[in-house]
Protein backbone atom coordinates (compact mmCIF):
# COMPACT_ATOMS: atom_id res chain seq x y z
CA UNK A 1 0.00 0.00 0.00
CA UNK A 2 1.21 3.61 -0.97
CA UNK A 3 1.93 5.87 1.78
CA UNK A 4 0.01 9.09 1.99
CA UNK A 5 0.90 12.77 3.12
CA UNK A 6 -1.19 15.09 5.16
CA UNK A 7 -3.56 15.60 2.13
CA UNK A 8 -4.32 11.99 1.87
CA UNK A 9 -2.25 11.75 -2.20
CA UNK A 10 -0.25 8.74 -2.70
CA UNK A 11 3.52 9.16 -3.23
CA UNK A 12 4.40 8.01 -6.71
CA UNK A 13 8.15 9.20 -6.78
CA UNK A 14 11.13 6.64 -7.03
CA UNK A 15 12.83 5.80 -4.24
CA UNK A 16 16.40 7.10 -3.76
CA UNK A 17 19.39 4.96 -3.51
CA UNK A 18 22.53 6.20 -2.09
CA UNK A 19 26.05 5.31 -3.40
CA UNK A 20 28.56 3.18 -1.75
CA UNK A 21 31.73 4.83 -0.85
CA UNK A 22 32.70 1.84 -3.07
CA UNK A 23 30.87 2.61 -6.21
CA UNK A 24 31.93 6.24 -6.33
CA UNK A 25 36.02 5.88 -5.18
CA UNK A 26 36.61 2.69 -7.17
CA UNK A 27 36.58 4.95 -10.79
CA UNK A 28 38.80 7.86 -9.51
CA UNK A 29 41.11 4.95 -7.83
CA UNK A 30 41.58 3.67 -11.42
CA UNK A 31 41.82 6.42 -13.40
CA UNK A 32 44.42 8.37 -10.53
CA UNK A 33 46.34 5.03 -10.91
CA UNK A 34 46.88 5.01 -14.74
CA UNK A 35 47.33 8.50 -14.62
CA UNK A 36 50.13 8.14 -11.88
CA UNK A 37 51.65 5.04 -14.39
CA UNK A 38 51.23 7.49 -17.41
CA UNK A 39 53.60 10.20 -15.53
CA UNK A 40 56.44 7.79 -14.26
CA UNK A 41 56.47 5.81 -18.08
CA UNK A 42 56.88 9.05 -19.76
CA UNK A 43 59.66 10.78 -16.90
CA UNK A 44 61.45 6.91 -16.86
CA UNK A 45 61.93 7.69 -21.06
CA UNK A 46 62.77 11.42 -20.87
CA UNK A 47 65.07 11.26 -17.27
CA UNK A 48 67.79 9.39 -19.85
CA UNK A 49 66.95 10.10 -23.61
CA UNK A 50 70.54 8.20 -24.15
CA UNK A 51 69.68 4.76 -22.89
CA UNK A 52 66.48 5.35 -24.92
CA UNK A 53 67.00 6.67 -28.06
CA UNK A 54 70.06 4.41 -28.98
CA UNK A 55 69.93 3.79 -32.78
CA UNK A 56 67.73 6.64 -33.61
CA UNK A 57 67.64 6.74 -37.06
CA UNK A 58 67.59 10.66 -39.08
CA UNK A 59 67.98 10.74 -42.48
CA UNK A 60 70.52 13.24 -44.36
CA UNK A 61 69.69 14.93 -47.72
CA UNK A 62 71.81 17.04 -49.36
CA UNK A 63 70.17 18.44 -52.41
CA UNK A 64 72.84 21.34 -52.76
CA UNK A 65 74.09 22.08 -56.59
CA UNK A 66 76.89 23.91 -55.38
CA UNK A 67 77.82 27.81 -56.64
CA UNK A 68 80.43 29.55 -58.72
CA UNK A 69 82.17 32.15 -56.35
CA UNK A 70 84.29 34.93 -58.08
CA UNK A 71 88.13 35.51 -55.73
CA UNK A 72 89.93 37.97 -57.45
CA UNK A 73 89.97 36.54 -61.16
CA UNK A 74 89.31 33.50 -60.42
CA UNK A 75 85.80 31.58 -60.69
CA UNK A 76 86.07 28.40 -58.08
CA UNK A 77 83.37 26.06 -57.58
CA UNK A 78 82.05 25.47 -53.99
CA UNK A 79 79.52 22.90 -52.61
CA UNK A 80 79.17 24.16 -48.75
CA UNK A 81 76.21 21.38 -49.00
CA UNK A 82 78.54 18.40 -48.92
CA UNK A 83 80.87 20.13 -46.51
CA UNK A 84 77.93 20.71 -43.89
CA UNK A 85 77.10 16.48 -44.57
CA UNK A 86 80.60 15.29 -44.44
CA UNK A 87 81.08 17.67 -41.19
CA UNK A 88 77.68 15.80 -39.73
CA UNK A 89 78.63 12.27 -40.59
CA UNK A 90 81.92 12.91 -38.97
CA UNK A 91 80.62 15.00 -35.63
CA UNK A 92 77.41 12.57 -35.44
CA UNK A 93 78.65 9.32 -33.02
CA UNK A 94 77.74 6.05 -35.18
CA UNK A 95 76.92 4.21 -32.20
CA UNK A 96 74.11 6.73 -31.03
CA UNK A 97 72.55 7.91 -33.91
CA UNK A 98 71.55 5.83 -36.90
CA UNK A 99 72.46 8.98 -40.04
CA UNK A 100 71.50 7.94 -42.87
CA UNK A 101 72.13 9.52 -46.29
CA UNK A 102 69.35 9.46 -48.61
CA UNK A 103 67.45 11.10 -51.39
CA UNK A 104 64.69 13.45 -51.07
CA UNK A 105 61.69 10.95 -52.03
CA UNK A 106 63.13 7.97 -50.26
CA UNK A 107 63.09 9.97 -46.74
CA UNK A 108 59.98 10.92 -47.70
CA UNK A 109 58.98 7.04 -47.46
CA UNK A 110 61.16 6.66 -44.75
CA UNK A 111 59.39 9.24 -42.76
CA UNK A 112 55.90 7.92 -43.61
CA UNK A 113 56.66 4.40 -42.40
CA UNK A 114 58.60 5.35 -40.02
CA UNK A 115 61.47 3.86 -40.45
CA UNK A 116 63.64 7.47 -39.91
CA UNK A 117 61.99 9.89 -37.10
CA UNK A 118 63.56 12.79 -38.70
CA UNK A 119 65.20 14.35 -42.20
CA UNK A 120 67.64 17.11 -42.43
CA UNK A 121 67.47 18.64 -45.37
CA UNK A 122 70.17 21.06 -47.01
CA UNK A 123 68.72 22.83 -49.46
CA UNK A 124 70.08 23.29 -53.22
CA UNK A 125 70.50 27.04 -53.22
CA UNK A 126 72.36 26.41 -49.95
CA UNK A 127 75.77 27.24 -51.45
CA UNK A 128 74.17 30.03 -53.35
CA UNK A 129 72.38 31.67 -50.04
CA UNK A 130 75.90 31.81 -48.28
CA UNK A 131 77.84 33.39 -51.03
CA UNK A 132 75.17 36.22 -50.91
CA UNK A 133 75.23 36.05 -47.05
CA UNK A 134 79.19 37.06 -47.59
CA UNK A 135 77.97 39.65 -50.09
CA UNK A 136 75.40 41.33 -48.63
CA UNK A 137 77.78 43.11 -46.21
CA UNK A 138 78.70 45.14 -49.00
CA UNK A 139 75.89 45.49 -50.79
CA UNK A 140 72.37 47.24 -49.92
CA UNK A 141 69.32 44.98 -49.84
CA UNK A 142 67.46 42.35 -47.87
CA UNK A 143 69.18 39.01 -48.08
CA UNK A 144 67.83 35.60 -47.32
CA UNK A 145 69.78 33.71 -44.80
CA UNK A 146 70.98 30.25 -45.66
CA UNK A 147 68.81 27.38 -44.04
CA UNK A 148 68.90 23.97 -43.30
CA UNK A 149 65.23 22.03 -42.30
Amino acid sequence: MASTDSTGSAETGPRRRHLSPFRWAFPIVVVTLLASLLGVMYLDYVVDPEKNLHDFPIALVNQDVGDDLKTGDQVQHVNFGDQVADGLRAAVPSDQIDLRVLGINEAQLQMQSARVYGTIIIPSDFSKRLGILGVGSVVPGEISKPVLT
